[in-house]
Parts: structure tokens; C-alpha cells; sequence
């Protein structure tokens, strides 16, 4: 009897080990076969996560193929950073983040410049001023953010500033929280100023924990968010954290979805983007078959928000993705399984349910085109119809699986003629329009756009030939939608046909028109060229000219009158008679012609 029921167990134990390896072999193949970044690119959305662990092989591998942003669950934080008073600044970890997010495609967020936790004990236990803590945080601030200017995508600047419970007020110096010791909320300003300072092109985010929903935290962090706004505190977006419990996302339409739903719509009405910074849906151990199609479904219905409200949410990232590594079992006792794949690397139900959501609401977008047939001519005008009334550079990508046009086709693009003559190719973030063009001769060309912004810092890029022309053009919000504004960039384009790429970098514009014209008006101003400043556009339009760099200058007219003199990069001309002006910059004269 003992001899027969040991037979059997092996046959068990062998059938079940079969059937294990045949079990994730599937899974693994089907991972691999549509990995999470590349049906979140087909979204315009980014899907990442912790990636500290990269030195495990295996966390390494999955990290690489499933995610397209990265973040540093502990490297940057300033206790790692700047551990000692008088020892040097500690960049291994980020540094060996960066580059291989460098390597595989992959952006990074920066977490974070200010927490009250994440402290080196030196800091709480010295004691400071007002004045030499500003100082300390300055120098860290410039030594962290200048290190990695211009690589960073994302910087929590602030990270939990907000009390937990009823009251929606700051933390204060009774928590340990030295920043509001000794200098109070003004901090937040001097912290937000100094970054944007450091890198301009950073997106400088308020990250916090349990505001995804409607309480009295919430209230807080938005009241927090408008007073830095109202005070002009260069503040891009809000983290929600994501820390939820395994089953708190029932559906789409459960009291947390929708007013989640609400405060994203609301930060965007606000101007900020959103991203969601440290997601994990924990449970009481042990898990369950149940439990994890609880837990599949929350997931599922978060990543539906963002997708949803994609103009708005730019960033998914989780705070780890594998059970193997995740801070949960050590800090909540007898809760853990909050990852989408299991210790050993196999997934769970939780990511084949992303896997589908983004499959289902994006797919694989093809986009239209090449087109072949009659090409703009530049010198000329690229409108937002061109493309859509039969006539040229026929390509385009978008996201919107919905948008069956505007006026014009029903192609996938959406096109809307406004009263005021104005026609918008409606774009999300890293969606694009094409143009096949024929440049006349090869010459230095001035890009006039004629744009209206609802939302700060929209940002457009051109590619020619599928190379970087003229990169991260700021599109600084206007009165409104319906208020039109100018702003020039130059470059040099050679003769012959070309593909023009319009590519939205960041959302919240619409660009009518494009008028291209040389920027040099004859041989005599191509001396202007040489030197280092540049000028554009030139002629112009409206008489609002832009220089390349900061510089005194003086206008003069052609019989050597002063009309304006000025210091920047700005010249407006707009209220003299159109004709040639003469332009004094370093000494040396140059022609403009409004």
C-alpha cells in the first residue's frame, strides 16, 4: 500500500511539473509576443517601473522587454544621495538606471528632490536657519537636477507634503518634517523654482498617496496645488501613488473610479498633466484564484482611467512589477502579492488584463501614407487641411480608435474648420501629421506657426526625413483656444522633395498653419548668419522678430533715426509702418523687413 500511493504521488508531482513548464512556457511566449510598452506607444501613454533591481538578470530581462519609463525606488532619494555631511554625492544607482534606459528606449523619472521621510540623519539632526537650509537644498538641488539635465523626463520635486486623515493640512515640523521646521511651505516654491531653473525642460510633479479619490486629503492636495499656482510656482503635474488595496477598483463605475475620473479631468482643466507614480494592489495573504481576479479587475480599471484620460495622464508606472522584489510584505504584515508577476517571474492574471485593456482600447495603429502625388512647395504654407481636401502629404498617426473624422474624411483624423477660418488637426501626445514637400533651393527657411494654446508648455517637434529638424518647440497657452498666436524657429533645408514630420511632444495646442519663408533676405544679409546671434523670422509678418540669444540691440530707419532700442530676445515692431529697418546689434548692422 505505502509503495502504491508513493508511485502515484510521483506520477503527480511529475504530471504537475509537466504541466507547470508547458503552463509558463505559454505565458512567457504570449508576454513576449505584445510586451506592455509597445500597446501603451499604440495609447501615447508610457507604462513602467521600479528599477533599482536591474542587476537581477531576470528582473532585467522582464524590465527591458514590458517597460519604456523607469524610476529609482531609493537611489535618489537624498539619504542615498547625499548620506554624509562632508562625504561626496553617491550616483551609482541613478547613473546605472539612466544608461540602461538610454539603452533600450526607455525614459526616466526622477524620485524625489523633497520628502519628509527618505532623509539622511544628518539633516534631521543638525541645526539649521531659514538661510542655510535654502542654501544646502539650492547646492543639492543644482549638483542632482544639473547632473542629469535634459535626461530626466519626470521629477517628483515634492513627495507627500499632505497630512493623512481629516484635516487636508501640511505636515509640520511635529512629524519630523524638518523642510516645514525651519522654512515652512514657502520650501515648495524655492524647490520648484531652483529645478525649473536647473532644467527647463523637466516636468516638475507633486507626487502623494490616498487623494485618488474624493476626501478630505484630496481637498488638501488641490488647495496645496492652486495656492502654488496662484503664486507662479513652475509646477507641470501631480502624482497619484496608487497604493491600493486588491479589490478597490471593482468596476468603472464604482464611487473610486469615478471620482477619480473627476480629479483627473479636474487637474487637467487645471492645467497639469498626471501621472500615476508607485502602483501595487496588495492583498491578505495568502492569494487566491478569487483574489487575483479581484485583483486583475482593479488593474485593469485603473489603467482604463489613464487610457481614458490619456491627454491628461502621460505615465503608468508601478512600484516594482515583480512579487520577488516589493517593499509591501516587510511594511504591511501579512499583505503582499500586489505585482503583476508572481516571485518566479511568471505573470499573473492582473498583467494579461493590461495586456488586453491596452489591446482592446488601442491596438496597433497603422499609420496612412506615404503619399506620393503633388508635393507643398516651400517656400509656401503647410495648413492642417492641406492633407485633408485631396491634396498633399497624405500620412498621419493617431491614437484614437474612436475618431472617425471631422469635417472633411472619416479616416481616423480628426479635422475641424472653426468660424474664424482656422483648421485643426486635433493630435495627442506622440501622435503626428506628415507633409510631403518640394523645397525650391537649398537655403536657410524660417517656420512661422500659427498657433492657439489652452494649456501650457505644449510642445511640437519637426522632423525632415525622419531626422530631427527642430526639436522641442515650446507652445506657450494663449487667452484660449480661439486666441491665435505667432511664434518663429529656423533651419536649413536642400533642394528637392522631403517628408515633414509635425510630431505633439505634449498636448494641449492646435496649430493652424505653418508659413515657411527664407530667413535671409539677399546676399547682404548673409553676413547675419555668421555671426552669433540669429534673427527670425525675417521678413515678418505681424513685425514680432526673435533673436537667438540675449543681446542689446538698437533699430534704426534707413535714414539712421533711432525708432526702439531694447535688451533680450524679443523685438516688437508691430506698431511702426511695415518697410526695411536697420538692426544694430555688437556694432554691426544688419536688415529686417516687417
Amino acid at each position: 500500500m505505502k509503495s502504491r500511493t508513493s508511485t502515484i504521488q510521483i506520477i503527480k508531482t511529475v504530471t504537475h511539473f509537466l504541466f507547470s513548464i508547458l503552463l509558463i512556457w505559454f505565458v512567457s511566449d504570449q508576454a513576449d509576443a505584445q510586451p506592455l510598452r509597445q500597446l501603451a506607444s499604440n495609447c501615447g501613454i508610457r507604462i513602467g517601473a521600479v528599477g533599482d533591481q536591474s542587476q537581477d538578470a531576470d528582473y532585467l530581462n522582464t524590465l527591458k522587454r514590458e517597460f519604456n519609463i523607469v524610476v529609482n525606488e531609493n537611489a535618489l532619494k537624498m539619504s542615498s544621495v547625499k548620506g554624509s555631511e562632508n562625504g561626496a554625492y553617491n550616483f551609482t544607482g541613478p547613473d546605472r538606471l539612466l544608461a540602461l534606459a538610454e539603452a533600450n528606449s526607455m525614459k526616466m523619472r526622477g524620485h524625489a528632490i523633497l520628502w519628509y521621510q527618505g532623509m539622511p540623519q544628518w539633516v534631521k539632526d543638525k541645526q539649521w536657519t531659514r538661510e542655510t537650509l535654502l542654501a544646502y537644498l539650492k547646492t543639492y538641488i543644482q549638483t542632482v537636477v544639473g547632473r542629469y539635465k535634459g535626461r530626466i523626463e519626470e521629477w517628483d520635486v515634492a513627495n507627500e507634503f499632505i497630512k493623512d486623515g481629516g484635516s487636508g493640512q501640511l505636515r509640520d515640523a511635529t512629524q519630523d518634517v524638518v523642510w516645514m521646521k525651519y522654512i515652512g511651505e514657502a520650501v515648495l516654491d524655492s524647490a520648484f523654482k531652483w529645478v525649473h531653473q536647473v532644467d527647463p525642460k523637466a516636468k516638475l510633479f507633486y507626487n502623494d498617496y490616498a487623494w485618488e479619490n474624493a476626501n478630505a486629503k484630496t481637498t488638501g492636495v488641490f488647495n496645496l496645488l492652486k495656492r502654488l499656482q496662484e503664486r507662479g510656482v513652475p509646477i507641470h503635474g501631480a502624482g497619484f501613488q496608487c497604493h491600493l488595496d486588491h479589490n478597490e477598483l471593482p468596476s468603472m463605475t464604482s464611487a473610486f473610479a469615478t471620482q477619480m475620473d473627476q480629479n483627473i479631468k479636474k487637474l487637467g482643466t487645471m492645467g497639469l498633466q498626471v501621472s500615476f507614480t508607485e502602483i501595487d494592489m496588495r492583498m491578505v495573504l495568502p492569494g487566491t484564484e478569487a483574489k487575483y481576479k479581484e485583483q486583475a479587475e482593479t488593474y485593469k480599471n485603473l489603467l482604463q482611467l489613464a487610457i481614458n484620460n490619456k491627454t491628461i495622464v502621460k505615465s503608468v508606472l508601478m512600484w516594482g512589477f515583480t512579487d520577488k522584489h516589493s517593499w509591501i510584505p516587510a511594511f504591511i504584515k501579512g499583505s503582499g502579492d500586489a505585482l503583476i508577476f508572481k516571485a518566479d517571474y511568471s505573470p499573473k492574471p492582473a498583467y494579461f488584463a493590461w495586456q488586453e485593456t491596452l489591446q482592446k482600447s488601442c491596438g496597433t495603429i497603422i499609420p496612412k501614407g506615404p503619399y506620393s502625388g503633388t508635393p507643398i512647395t516651400i517656400p509656401g504654407t503647410i495648413e492642417a487641411e492641406n492633407y485633408d481636401l485631396g491634396g498633399q502629404g497624405i500620412s498621419f498617426s493617431d491614437f484614437e480608435p474612436a475618431n472617425l473624422g471631422g469635417e472633411y474624411r472619416n479616416d481616423g483624423v480628426d479635422i475641424v474648420k472653426y468660424a474664424q477660418g482656422t483648421s485643426i488637426g486635433h493630435t495627442a501626445n506622440g501622435e503626428w501629421l506628415e507633409y510631403t514637400v518640394n523645397v525650391t533651393k537649398s537655403d536657410k527657411y524660417n517656420f512661422s506657426f500659427l498657433y492657439s494654446a489652452a494649456l501650457p508648455n505644449g510642445i511640437l517637434s519637426i522632423l525632415v526625413d525622419g531626422q530631427n529638424f527642430l526639436s522641442n518647440i515650446t507652445l506657450n497657452n494663449t487667452a484660449g483656444w480661439n486666441d491665435y498666436k505667432t511664434l518663429s524657429r529656423s533651419g536649413n533645408l536642400t533642394a528637392g522633395k522631403h517628408i515633414i514630420r509635425l510630431r505633439v511632444e505634449n498636448f494641449g495646442f492646435n496649430v493652424d498653419k505653418i508659413i515657411v519663408t527664407k530667413s535671409v533676405i539677399n546676399q547682404v544679409d548673409e553676413q547675419f548668419q555668421k555671426g552669433s546671434v540669429q534673427v527670425y523670422p525675417n521678413p515678418s509678418i505681424d513685425g514680432q522678430f526673435n533673436l537667438s540669444e540675449n543681446k542689446s540691440w538698437n533699430i534704426l530707419n534707413l535714414q539712421g533715426g533711432l525708432v526702439k532700442s531694447g535688451n533680450g530676445s524679443y523685438i516688437d515692431l508691430s506698431n511702426e509702418i511695415s518697410g526695411i529697418y536697420l538692426l544694430m546689434i555688437d556694432g554691426i548692422q544688419y536688415r529686417i523687413i516687417k
